[in-house]
């Protein structure tokens, strides 16, 4: 029998050796919980059999699920950082900087018309003489090109050049100077030669 000593409120307290005596005794009719000892020597036995897992050996049997589940701790923590900077409005400086930069585009077309009102590039065209001058600068280009001999000369200065083109004989005569040619073209008999068979009137001249 398990001997108790009692205590003053009257209620029966097994002693602690009493206890550790009856122990071994539960232990070896099997009704007690084996020791460490006999369960290490059971768990090779178990784990050839396949029947069962010790408790200890399941715990540390998926690790990957205990690292799992920290890494979707991380996730979840890594989730909450993104919103963060989403709310800071630095995720995405990209587009920060574009939006920077756009004020810079609209200044570019502010300073268009400056330029176009400064008028500092179209002269510098019409000055290196690539560009067509404008109309009221032609004025002093005309004469410029009528003096190297290649332009048409305008009908005001067509009194010098006439009596040239007459004298050299390819100009056909108008009729203030037909009094100087007419006696010239009666002389080689070709005045009246093919106007007055055709029935048209005679030469021009030949009013005066």
């Amino acid at each position: 029998m398990v001997s108790a000593s009692f205590d003053s409120s009257g209620i029966g307290k097994p002693s602690l050796e009493a206890s550790e005596t009856a122990k071994p005794s539960l232990e070896t009719a099997g009704v007690g919980k084996p020791s460490l000892e006999a369960c290490e020597a059971a768990t090779p036995a178990l784990k050839a059999s396949g029947a069962a897992t010790p408790l200890e050996d399941s715990g540390a049997a998926n690790p990957s699920l205990e690292a799992s589940g920290a890494a979707k701790t991380s996730l979840e923590e890594s989730g909450a950082a993104k919103t963060f900077l989403e709310d800071s409005g630095a995720a995405n400086p990209s587009l920060d900087a574009s939006e920077a930069s756009k004020p810079s585009l609209e200044a570019s077309k502010t300073a268009k018309p400056t330029l176009e009102a400064s008028g500092t590039a179209k002269p510098s065209m019409e000055a290196s003489g690539t560009a067509k001058p404008s109309t009221g600068s032609f004025r002093t280009a005309k004469p410029s090109v009528e003096a190297s001999g290649t332009g048409k000369p305008p009908t005001g200065s067509f009194r010098t050049a006439k009596p040239l083109l007459e004298a050299c004989g390819t100009g056909k005569p108008s009729a203030g100077t037909c009094r100087t040619a007419k006696p010239l073209l009666e002389a080689s008999g070709t005045a009246n030669m093919s106007l007055a068979p055709s029935g048209m009137t005679k030469l021009l001249c030949e009013r005066f």
